[in-house]
C-alpha cells in the first residue's frame, strides 16, 4: 500500500477555517485506495436525504405504470428506483 504524506501549506494562517466533510481515516483511505466511501441513504440523519421531489416521483410512477406485466425488471415503482 502506498504511503500517504499530508503537508500543510506554510501560508496557512492559524485563524483560517478549514472545512471538513469526512474524518481523517476516511480521507486517508480515499487517498490510499483511490476510491470513495459513500454512506447508504438510510443511515443519514436527514430523513429526506435522497428523496425524490414529489413531481419527479409522480413522473417515475407514471413511467412504471406503462410497463407491461411481462416486464422482467426488478424495479417496479419509485420506491424500488
Amino acid at each position: 500500500m502506498p504511503s500517504v504524506d499530508l503537508k500543510i501549506d506554510d501560508d496557512l494562517e492559524n485563524s483560517q477555517k478549514l472545512w471538513r466533510y469526512m474524518n481523517l481515516s476516511k480521507f486517508v483511505s480515499l487517498i490510499e485506495k483511490n476510491a470513495l466511501w459513500l454512506a447508504r441513504a438510510d443511515t443519514l440523519r436527514d430523513k429526506h436525504e435522497g428523496r425524490f421531489p414529489d413531481e419527479m416521483r409522480k413522473t417515475i410512477e407514471k413511467a412504471y405504470e406503462e410497463f407491461g406485466d411481462d416486464d422482467t425488471s426488478v424495479i417496479k415503482d419509485a420506491d424500488d428506483f
